[in-house]
């Protein structure tokens, strides 16, 4: 749904560019509007140095205890005269490629186009204006969010992404979106190949390393069961893990899960000393603490394996047909990246 907002929501933001005559890149002046003042809640434009929606978001921890006056981007709360803000960055278009190909961010929200990253769940509160305006966005029948009636009780943290209006050190106004974040973190590769281009490249990141954190867990992709919370079934996602072999009786393909730990969650497992680690980079933290076999079903359409470009770098490389599964035990502990897709394999990619 966010996607398909995404549109509507640059031609917002031209059509408030034009009757405002504000140049989106540029600092904002003076405080901040009335409440909610532009077409739709995704158009906020660029209003302050960060390159992000709104203000800004303390990317560089420029952000103390009280929040500056302006438009800010966080989970909020509101009750008895006093807003709980965590705020969040809602990258620019132009800033998303470079947040998502450095693979260490906490994705919330992954379309490049409206990309919101949580690296810090700090909460701070601010007062409320007395006159504070507190409402929820209404979903139009061609999918926009657009600032609803007012609403009296938000007195606990939504799980959905509000825009704050903060004038004279007090917040004067909070539209909360429409919707909850997909609980996804960040953009998925696509489940198959593409290959109406004549090249069907699948991966969104760059190198083969900079995969951000895609769901709950610490950990690069969607998950590796650090605390046991994986069944028998992996769940849809992009995980990481050493591809066993592929039984030709069941159409099925073995999968041991590995954790690949980063920042400071991986500093914490060095520090831990219990754990069985592979590779050591602390950025890039491989731990294979039980060697678990689970069988997932195949609908394999490549396995794609790692080249070195001109500096040095994996990328995606050639793209071997899925009769190739032989290779599966002789790489075995070379890690890959295994998409599933409604319970499927649908690809593997090995490093180089």
């Amino acid at each position: 749904m966010i996607r398909n907002r995404i549109l509507a929501m640059v031609a917002a933001v031209a059509a408030t560019a034009a009757v405002t005559g504000a140049v989106p890149t540029s600092a904002m002046a003076g405080p901040p509007p009335p409440p909610f003042p532009y077409p739709e809640f995704h158009a906020v434009p660029r209003l302050g140095p960060e390159p992000v929606r709104g203000t800004g978001c303390g990317s560089q921890g420029q952000v103390g205890d009280v929040i500056p006056d302006g438009v800010w981007a966080g989970y909020a709360g509101a009750v008895n005269g006093i807003v709980s803000v965590d705020l969040m960055c809602v990258y620019t278009p132009e800033a998303a490629p470079g947040v998502l190909s450095e693979g260490n961010a906490t994705i919330i929200n992954g379309d490049p186009n409206y990309l919101v990253v949580n690296n810090n769940t700090r909460v701070r509160t601010m007062p409320a204006a007395a006159t504070i305006a507190l409402g929820d966005g209404t979903l139009t029948g061609d999918g926009q969010c657009l600032s609803g009636p007012q609403v009296y009780d938000h007195s606990a943290m939504s799980n959905r992404q509000a825009w704050v209006g903060i004038q004279g050190g007090a917040v004067t106004w909070v539209l909360w979106g429409c919707e909850p974040f997909p609980e996804t973190h960040g953009n998925l590769p696509p489940a198959y190949p593409d290959y109406s281009d004549g090249v069907g490249k699948v991966w969104p990141y760059g190198t083969f390393g900079n995969v951000p954190q895609l769901g709950t867990e610490p950990v690069r992709g969607s998950g590796c069961s650090t605390s046991g919370q994986i069944g028998d079934v992996i769940p849809d996602g992009l995980w990481a893990g050493y591809p066993t072999a592929y039984d030709w009786n069941t159409n099925t393909i073995g999968i041991n899960l590995l954790c690949i730990f980063y920042g400071d969650s991986a500093q914490a497992i060095l520090a831990q000393g219990t754990a069985n680690v592979v590779h050591d980079d602390p950025n890039y933290l491989i731990v294979n603490n039980r060697d678990r076999i689970r069988s997932m079903p195949s609908a394999l359409s490549a396995i794609i394996v790692g080249q070195y470009d001109a500096a040095g770098n994996c990328v995606e490389g050639d793209h071997w047909s899925p009769e190739a599964v032989d290779q599966f035990p002789a790489r075995y502990g070379q890690q890959a990246w295994i998409r599933i897709d409604q319970g499927k394999v649908t690809w593997v990619f090995y490093g180089c």
